[in-house]
């Protein structure tokens, strides 16, 4: 369709842009100057002075020689700060080669894809950080895909928390696609984004060459076809690789959907736990999951079900 057809052009058109920019190919066009009577973001040729400057606003919540502290410790936590795209800028530059963090928080902090795309450009150097929390950024699609992009150069970055944005499908297929090319990063959370059946159908499809990875992508939009997609998926996966858990609460999943869950209960060896709550799964659907866990009960695979209807359907079969 024509719909189908023009998203695939903007996803491949966004995955291009990240690329170039992953490579290096051309500037920022985010890094604009401003008056000499405000602090701004420096030209590419400038050196970007260190977090803490007085007269910077975005970052002078901290001391220059507590942030210089800071900086030498394991851990960045800095969130609901405000750095906005400015202060991300500087922060971003003072980790490009820092050796000591691990894990950072940038949560809450207005970064929008401005920001997050200093901290994308940044991971292409950084060789440290394993953790990486963005949550509630404002971002979208622009600057998900960038730092997904960031993925095909960086092989330390583990876990990337990334709820409450304004994702959608191009950076669920812009992850998939960089996921089949890096097997160190090991979890997504993706939770509070708008994530349809294709990007699920995309995340799906990386586990053929991943099956290491996992995501959380509760409160999206998947519907029945991106349930579907999983659930083929993670049949596969169940086979050999421990999955902790699958979370699908709020996904405007339907009774086609919840089918297919219990087809994976039903088969799979390895699932811990699975979260379906809020959804439509319907009475039909949630009795499928049910007599699917009395089914698979011997080999103990799934604990905890967060969805009352599926748990009281189970419980019924069950006596």
């Amino acid at each position: 369709s024509t719909q189908s057809t023009w998203g695939h052009f903007l996803s491949v058109y966004f995955f291009f842009v990240a690329c170039l920019y992953a490579s290096n190919c051309f500037s920022s066009p985010f890094l604009n100057c401003c008056s000499e009577t405000s602090f701004c973001m420096p030209r590419k040729k400038d050196k970007v002075p260190p977090p803490g400057m007085k007269k910077d606003p975005y970052t002078n919540f901290m001391k220059k020689a507590k942030w210089a502290q800071t900086l030498r410790t394991s851990t960045l936590e800095i969130p609901g700060r405000k750095i906005y795209k400015e202060g991300a800028l500087t922060v971003s530059h003072a980790l490009m080669k820092n050796i000591f963090v691990e894990r950072v928080n940038v949560m809450q902090n207005h970064l929008g894809d401005a920001g997050i795309t200093e901290f994308a450009q940044m991971l292409k150097v950084n060789q440290t950080i394993r953790t990486l929390n963005v949550g509630v950024n404002e971002i979208t699609d622009v600057g998900g895909v960038m730092l997904a992009a960031a993925l095909l150069v960086n092989r330390t970055l583990t876990c990337i928390y990334a709820p409450g944005n304004c994702l959608r499908d191009d950076t669920a297929a812009a992850f998939a696609f960089a996921l089949k090319q890096n097997r160190e990063l090991k979890y997504i959370d993706l939770t509070w984004n708008a994530i349809q059946d294709r990007g699920a159908k995309a995340l799906a499809a990386s586990f053929k060459v991943n099956p290491e990875f996992n995501f959380d992508l509760g409160q999206n939009r998947i519907g029945d076809e991106g349930a579907k997609a999983l659930s083929e998926a993670l049949k596969q996966k169940m086979n050999g690789t421990l999955h902790s858990g699958i979370n699908l609460w709020q996904n405007d999943i339907g009774k086609a959907g919840g089918l297919a869950m219990a087809e994976l209960v039903e088969q799979n060896n390895r699932l811990i736990s699975l979260n379906l709550a809020w959804n439509s799964i319907e009475n039909y659907g949630a009795s499928a999951i049910g007599k699917a866990l009395c089914v698979n009960v011997e080999c103990g695979a799934v604990g905890p079900v967060t969805d009352e209807d599926i748990k009281k359907s189970g419980e019924r079969i069950g006596r």
